[in-house]
């Protein structure tokens, strides 16, 4: 499939409807800082500019690239007949953003992980990108811009199955010793 990035939401719950204010926020302060380096984030069809509301949070690299898609309330029927289904089926949303490794990753991981650490009972991620390396390493990382942006850094690893939802990272966090 390409380097991806999985997510998984839980929109009526009190923890995510608590941090969607702030999920919004950070991901303008995540955009602003990404392209302040110089790197293209446009809006969810791959121009324009990144939508970054109450409704939803949608953005890009360019045309061509795949789309971030987070949005407040469940999938809508008469929008997305499939998604909704799979909603109701699972009780949560799950989605991917495939960014191929191109520049505008960065925004897409320091978002996905800065919307974990508002709401890790909420929200779920895991990626084709290794915590220890793609996420760590380079100047910037997602974890070290979401750090420099909103210390202090997560210091666990937080990837887990999101087709299990959200509730399934506590059931996937190792013992402690």
């Amino acid at each position: 499939m390409g380097y991806t990035h999985y997510f998984a939401y839980s929109p009526r719950t009190e923890a995510f409807r608590e941090s969607w204010p702030s999920m919004v926020a950070d991901t303008r302060r995540i955009v602003a800082h990404v392209q302040s380096l110089g790197i293209t984030i446009t809006g969810p069809m791959g121009h324009g500019l990144p939508e970054i509301a109450e409704r939803y949070i949608g953005l890009n690299g360019r045309i061509g690239h795949e789309s971030l898609w987070i949005q407040p309330d469940p999938p809508d029927a008469s929008d997305d007949p499939y998604a909704a289904r799979q909603y109701a089926s699972r009780g949560f949303v799950w989605s991917f953003c495939k960014t191929a490794r191109k520049p505008y990753d960065l925004a897409v991981a320091a978002i996905l992980l800065r919307c974990w650490q508002l709401a890790p009972c909420a929200f779920a991620i895991a990626s084709d990108g290794h915590w220890e390396s793609e996420w760590k390493l380079g100047v910037p990382s997602p974890r070290a811009l979401v750090a420099s942006l909103f210390p202090p850094d997560a210091v666990e690893c937080p990837f887990s199955d999101t087709t299990q939802g959200p509730a399934q990272r506590d059931l996937v966090r190792p013992e402690a010793t």
